[in-house]
């Protein structure tokens, strides 16, 4: 049985075909924090200090429970990463960013401990965007600090998002779910 994910007020559900995330990161950016507190600002969950986002396959199994709720966004024009809301609650469910390349998905690690699927962050990354910040959570993940100036930090990190999805998916991707919303 894969990992479920459900958003606040359960309305809406999404099923992995895998139960165990590939990794897990703390992502300081400010795109991150600023479209939790986008979502908060409209009803959702408070936004954590630095969020911490679990990566599943991008692999979901069966019909997703309340897929009339569910609407992708755009922080801002220009901005890189898609993150699916769930219009109910104003949940964010899982984000998309170019750089996973189709292979996985990122859900909100409160999420995921809600399914009893939890991993430890394996590093923190972007926290040049914290600079300024007088208060940030201490890091108490395994791996590396990247503030993400450095030349080619992201080879520090990238390996369980360039490794492919196994073919045939169990389910569908969430690019194809994107079309049908």
């Amino acid at each position: 049985q894969g990992a479920v994910i459900t958003c606040t007020c359960g309305k809406t559900k999404i099923k992995f075909a895998n139960r165990v995330p590939r990794t897990s990161l703390e992502c300081c950016c400010s795109d991150c924090r600023q479209a939790l507190e986008w979502a908060a600002s409209k009803g959702g969950p408070d936004p954590p200090a630095v969020p911490q986002w679990v990566y599943f396959e991008n692999d979901i199994a069966g019909d997703v429970e309340g897929m009339e709720h569910l609407q992708p966004y755009v922080l801002r024009r220009g901005a890189c990463v898609t993150r699916v809301v769930a219009r109910c609650c104003h949940t964010t469910l899982v984000a998309d960013h170019p750089v996973y390349q189709g292979n996985v998905v990122a859900v909100p690690a409160e999420l995921c401990q809600q399914c009893g699927t939890t991993m430890p962050p394996q590093a923190r990354i972007w926290t040049k965007d914290r600079d300024l910040d007088k208060e940030i959570s201490p890091y108490l993940g395994q791996g590396p600090c990247i503030r993400g100036d450095e030349p080619l930090w992201f080879l520090q990190v990238t390996f369980p998002f360039t490794e492919a999805v196994p073919l045939p998916r169990r389910g569908v991707s969430l690019q194809s779910i994107y079309k049908c919303l």
